[in-house]
């Protein structure tokens, strides 16, 4: 593990050394995929921060509004914290779903993507994704709000947000 580590280390260092990040704080995004079978209808999404304080755990947090939909191992996660800690960095998105049955949420994403992305990629199946960064402007206030009485579901990354709290980060 440790080399595996350390390798992991040197080389992410490579890469921010040639500049090919940049960091970003309180930032958000709209994050867009147009899919090759349903361009007119693309899926929509919102990248931000939440914070590790935010998900639910009936011993410890049962005011936490974020709900794993999976049983989390420790020890899985703790190897993913591990890396976060070597290369300073958080290792993927965290995925969470909400229901939108009253449409607040899609109407806000898409007044808030503006017609210009930063950047835009075809994947190998030819979906477009499209990326549209969003000025906060208040956008906290309004996200907690829409956000208040609805159950949010971690869709994807269940370790991936407990690697981050176990790596000391109060965000994933």
């Amino acid at each position: 593990k440790s080399d595996a580590l350390q390798l992991a280390t040197k080389n992410f260092r490579s890469l921010k050394d040639r500049s090919l990040f940049s960091s970003k704080k309180n930032i958000y995004y709209v994050y867009e995929i147009a899919l090759t079978d349903n361009p007119n209808q693309p899926q929509i999404g919102l990248g931000c921060m939440v914070a590790s304080s935010a998900i639910w755990d009936k011993e410890t947090n049962s005011n936490g509004t974020v709900i794993r939909n999976e049983a989390v191992f420790e020890h899985k996660a703790q190897g993913r914290a591990s890396l976060i800690k070597a290369t300073e960095s958080l290792i993927g998105t965290v995925n969470l779903l909400s229901s939108d049955k009253d449409g607040n949420l899609l109407k806000m994403l898409m007044d808030m993507k503006g017609d210009t992305p930063f950047v835009t990629d075809v994947d190998d199946d030819g979906n477009v994704h499209k990326v549209f960064p969003v000025e906060d402007n208040g956008l906290s206030e309004k996200l907690d709000i829409l956000f208040k009485n609805r159950e949010i579901y971690v869709a994807d990354g269940n370790h991936r947000s407990l690697a981050s709290k176990l790596a000391g980060l109060d965000s994933f």
